[in-house]
């Protein structure tokens, strides 16, 4: 007993040190970063960073006068928006971070980016019952263009994968507030889980997850509640000025919208492309409501939260590339059904995964930096799609998997 007491306390150090020495060393990459990037005043970052200084200050974030005070009052000179551009409960979580100056601050939230990407990975695969990957899985999104950019400029989106493989794993153990509490980050950006939402509280009300259900139309309640307590009508400027944004940007932006108005705009007289937009749009959530009604029951609700992440990302009418991380979770899912594949369709799934999530994106910025426009990015989630659809029906007819093996890693059966 003793032996194996002190076996088990060996390996207890030995993963203390290797994570802290892995903190450690991300703590000094990022710093590095910061330090390289030269003017975080002038990144992304800092609105996030000025919403909680604001909050702290008692400023109206919503106010043009007041947002503009909050940028020259601390150093920076790029004022892209003229009011603070998320909801209001944005800048309750950064309410830490503004407490320290801001090249710490930004340090801090890139470590906390790259933490929620770590525990995004550990969390997907341990609640698809396949913990390997998580290793092979790591590298390929960490080196991605979404991840890069989130690092670089200090975005909001890693908290996106962290939300949804949490929420996946919370349910996977019938932890139904827990997996309630953690979905209520999504909407930190409402243009994120047009799909993901509604399929996620389904999931909830076919597993009879009351408590689940109460816990997160509470929670949003009291997180929405309480921010309309510190700034009265906010979500009334806020909306306007988030349509009229939404707007101007819906036609270069990499979805369906921006690349609908790159390729038709000139093809079609008026706003025809909105139509040709919306059929578009139809025919693929019809196409993949078709895929997962007929799909043999392979897998599900793991197939629906995917199948629901590239939608989004394909429909929304405000995402960037850097949102795009959020498509862990469907390369995770992939990566899953590639393990139980033989030799050469597995090295063929997955070399299509890392093709997807590691090559393609960097090949798109390069095309982008020819034309001077981005929407083909758009492509990227279209593929992820299309390989996911791919990889399951290769995996029904070639195995039999529906059947014969069904894989209870990654389907919920009551």
């Amino acid at each position: 007993m003793r032996l194996g007491a002190g076996r088990l306390n060996f390996r207890s150090l030995v993963t203390v040190m290797v994570i802290t020495s892995v903190f450690l060393l991300l703590l000094v990459i990022d710093r590095q970063i910061v330090r390289l990037n030269g003017d975080m005043y002038n990144q992304d970052f800092f609105s996030l960073w000025a919403s909680g200084r604001g909050l702290l200050e008692g400023a109206n974030l919503y106010d043009p006068e007041a947002w503009a005070d909050l940028h020259a009052r601390y150093g920076s000179s790029w004022l892209e928006n003229i009011v603070f551009i998320y909801p209001l409960p944005v800048a309750f979580l950064f309410l830490p971070f503004s407490l320290l100056p801001l090249p710490l601050a930004a340090t801090a939230w890139e470590l906390a980016s790259q933490v929620m990407l770590i525990v995004s990975i550990v969390a997907l695969f341990v609640g698809l019952q396949d913990r390997r990957l998580s290793l092979v899985l790591l590298p390929l999104v960490f080196f991605s263009r979404p991840a890069m950019v989130i690092f670089i400029n200090g975005q909001l989106s890693a908290v996106w994968p962290f939300s949804l493989s949490l929420f996946y794993l919370f349910v996977r153990r019938g932890q139904y507030t827990a997996a309630a509490s953690v979905l209520v980050l999504l909407l930190l950006k409402p243009s994120i889980p047009l799909f993901i939402l509604p399929v996620a509280l389904v999931w909830l009300l076919t597993c009879r997850a009351w408590k689940g259900l109460f816990a997160f139309a509470t929670l949003s309640a009291a997180v929405w509640g309480l921010s309309l307590v510190v700034e009265p009508g906010w979500v009334g400027r806020w909306s306007v000025f988030a349509l009229a944004k939404g707007s101007h940007f819906a036609t270069f932006i990499p979805t369906f919208w921006g690349l609908s108005y790159d390729l038709l705009a000139t093809r079609f007289p008026g706003t025809m492309w909105l139509v040709a937009l919306a059929v578009v749009s139809g025919l693929s959530v019809a196409l993949c409501m078709w895929w997962l009604i007929h799909s043999d029951d392979i897998w599900p609700p793991a197939l629906w939260l995917a199948c629901a992440v590239c939608l989004s990302l394909l429909v929304s009418p405000y995402a960037w590339n850097y949102d795009q991380v959020l498509l862990l979770f469907p390369l995770g899912v992939i990566l899953a059904m590639s393990d139980r594949m033989d030799g050469w369709r597995r090295m063929l799934t997955q070399a299509g995964a890392i093709g997807v999530m590691g090559i393609l994106p960097y090949v798109l910025l390069a095309v982008a930096g020819q034309r001077g426009v981005d929407t083909l990015s758009a492509l990227v989630p279209l593929a992820m799609l299309l390989l996911l659809i791919g990889t399951t029906r290769w995996g029904t007819v070639c195995h039999g998997w529906a059947r014969s093996n069904p894989q209870p890693g990654l389907c919920v059966r009551r």
